[in-house]
């Protein structure tokens, strides 16, 4: 979750692992954006797996590049600014008087 979008925001593409049932949707989301790996939940993560992926990346590491891309395309690091922004337009207006 929250880990996933600092990483998203510094540009670092993602492996992830399901650590918990509430974990695999949101891992697969990332998946399906380009910006991560989805390997799955742990009790069924397969050293092959992360080998494979690592001798993928290694390569390949223009697909690290795209990745990393599409990870500051999606978290931006700007959302505290907005919230904030929005916060001072509804004090600044009647709702609030």
């Amino acid at each position: 979750g929250t880990c996933a979008s600092e990483l998203a925001c510094l540009g670092i593409p993602m492996a992830l692992v399901s650590l918990a049932e509430n974990q695999e949707k949101p891992s697969i989301a990332w998946a399906n954006t380009g910006a991560a790996f989805n390997l799955g939940p742990l009790v069924l993560l397969k050293e092959s797996y992360v080998k494979n992926l690592i001798s993928t990346l290694i390569s390949n590491p223009s697909v690290l590049v795209s990745m990393s891309l599409k990870c500051q395309e999606i978290v931006d690091g700007l959302g505290a600014s907005r919230i904030a922004s929005h916060f001072v337009k509804l004090s600044d207006s009647q709702s609030f008087r």
